[in-house]
């Protein structure tokens, strides 16, 4: 049998491994969808994204985290969890069925009714795989979700650029969403090992429930507010507005979900393995914030210095005002690693803690919106920026109280990676003076960013980067 770390390590490998296809894949895809588009079709398309996002966060994170977090999730568990999640998936169609006006209305976009109740099918579809990728996700077999969500993409892409030639405008996007989600489920429900049974507890749906209800109302409130600056630009802006800051936020967004969402998958189900050994999990997260912070920093720093080149190249002209978004949020997500410890706190089962601190930090970024609205779009942005350092220091006080990991053990564990990263992307963004022609800076910037992080990792001795040639060297010699 595998050990714990033997399988996190092959875990994340996969799981890595998926999210570097998958958002290469949707990358490429989403080039070639945006110089077919205009920006008034993704517009229209992400004004509805804080409300399939709430929905899909009420049925990933329901009841199938609290399957995740319980050791002796029986057959009763799962199916009870899954006919409870279809049920869920239903009423939230429904409700966004009848409130389809309300929204059309809220934005001022009459042709909203359709789209919002065509897309909201994918909440049912949701409904019906969540449990199967919960599994996935208790079992580590990561290599699964890989196979899933390929497919997933390619289907998006195929579907949507076809649509998109044949000029449906945003609802190609639309349909390449559903079809996707139908093509990956079918596979879902043939590679994982299970089926459900007609059984049902609400005895244990309850006290799934009861763990998963924290976890639900601090993801709730992410998801929130995560997706209410969309809310807000979609309200008091244009529609082009609102479509540059989401472009803007793409990339960025894209490598960190590769990154840093690979270990945060594999992490969570890795923590509530070693719960109860308090110093193991002090180490695990400090390895796992190391290795996602070596990894992370230099693309996103480098990435921000390099954001007016690749926009052009990669976009064209007609995208150039989401470069200031790009480079926000570049430093944004360069952050994001760090919410690996709040999966740490939730597997130890404080996810009331979660939810405290989660509160406290919507709060703050509701303050900022309001005080920044009148200032423009990218005022929005700068406040969450402003919000994010302000709320940093307030987690890892609560974090300091209930793991004894805090801010100073943070600045310690990420110091040389943060220096090496901006040393490196000061040289990149050097390069810019030398006045080439776009492509061959961009890729000499691309060149002299990895040479350059990866000499500043040697000459600091940094810990993260001996620790990635240790685990290479091993798997090499296991060979």
């Amino acid at each position: 049998m595998e050990s714990n770390a033997k399988k996190t390590i092959v875990g994340f490998g996969w799981k890595f491994f998926e999210k570097i296809c998958y958002q290469v894949i949707n990358l490429a895809i989403q080039i070639v969808l945006a110089r077919i588009l205009m920006p008034d079709d993704y517009g229209i398309i992400a004004l509805l994204a804080i409300f399939m996002a709430i929905g899909d966060t009420f049925i990933k994170n329901g009841f199938t985290t609290a399957i995740i977090q319980k050791k002796d999730a029986d057959e009763l568990d799962l199916s009870t969890v899954f006919w409870g999640n279809i049920v869920l998936s239903l009423i939230l169609y429904l409700i966004l069925y009848i409130s389809a006006p309300a929204i059309a209305a809220f934005y001022k976009q009459p042709q909203l009714i359709d789209i919002t109740r065509v897309l909201s099918l994918n909440l049912i579809i949701g409904g019906i795989c969540a449990i199967h990728f919960a599994l996935i996700a208790k079992r580590i077999e990561f290599k699964k979700s890989y196979i899933v969500n390929l497919i997933n993409v390619l289907t998006m892409g195929l579907v949507g650029i076809i649509l998109a030639i044949k000029g449906l405008g945003a609802w190609a996007l639309v349909f390449s969403v559903l079809c996707g989600a139908c093509t990956s489920g079918i596979i879902l429900f043939i590679i994982v090992k299970w089926h459900p049974q007609f059984i049902f507890s609400f005895h244990r749906l309850r006290t799934l429930f009861k763990y998963s209800s924290k976890v639900l109302a601090s993801n709730m409130l992410n998801t929130v507010f995560n997706n209410i600056h969309t809310l807000v630009i979609g309200r008091f802006f244009n529609n082009s507005s609102l479509a540059f800051y989401q472009r803007g936020q793409a990339l960025p967004q894209s490598i960190m979900n590769s990154v840093d969402g690979s270990f945060s998958e594999v992490m969570y189900p890795t923590y509530s393995l070693i719960q109860d050994d308090m110093e193991r999990l002090r180490h695990a997260i400090r390895k796992a914030l190391q290795l996602s912070m070596f990894l992370c920093l230099p693309f996103m720093f480098c990435l921000c210095s390099m954001s007016e080149n690749i926009t052009l190249i990669l976009l064209s002209e007609k995208w150039a005002d989401s470069i200031p978004f790009m480079q926000l949020s570049c430093i944004i997500c360069a952050f994001w690693p760090l919410s690996t410890v709040s999966h740490a706190v939730n597997a130890i089962g404080r996810s009331g803690l979660t939810l405290k601190i989660n509160l406290i930090s919507k709060f703050s970024i509701l303050f900022f919106i309001i005080i920044c609205i009148p200032f423009g779009v990218f005022a929005i942005m700068v406040g969450s920026l402003i919000s994010s350092i302000v709320m940093l220091f307030i987690s890892f006080y609560y974090y300091k109280r209930a793991i004894g990991y805090g801010i100073k053990n943070v600045a310690e564990d990420i110091r040389l990676s943060f220096f090496d990263a901006l040393l490196a992307a000061s040289i990149v963004y050097g390069i810019t003076f030398l006045d080439l022609n776009i492509y061959i800076e961009t890729c000499l910037q691309f060149f002299t960013g990895v040479t350059s992080y990866w000499l500043l990792s040697i000459l600091t001795s940094n810990e993260a980067y001996s620790a990635i040639i240790s685990i290479i060297k091993q798997k090499f010699q296991n060979k």
